[in-house]
């Protein structure tokens, strides 16, 4: 199922009916779940897929390397800001 900005709106206004966070909170949480998405499609859909177009340009696939650990960073700093895994 593709996701979209209408359905992270009604996924808060769900979230913000039930009190299940604090406004700040919700706000980090919803943030958290929209830039998730984006940092995973791009190691997907966009670094995986240069590697494989050019598995013999070193240089290209150490670059690739580089910007996926930089996703992850993006991905385990929402992780802790949002508090996603407490």
């Amino acid at each position: 199922m593709e996701y979209n900005k209408k359905d992270l709106d009604k996924l808060y206004d769900i979230l913000k009916v039930h009190s299940f966070y604090k406004d700040n909170e919700l706000d980090a949480y919803i943030h958290a779940l929209a830039d998730i998405k984006e940092s995973v499609e791009n190691i997907y859909n966009k670094y995986m897929k240069r590697i494989i177009k050019s598995p013999d340009d070193k240089d290209k696939v150490q670059d690739c390397l580089w910007d996926i650990r930089e996703e992850f960073r993006h991905i385990d700093y929402h992780l802790k800001d949002a508090s996603l895994l407490e």
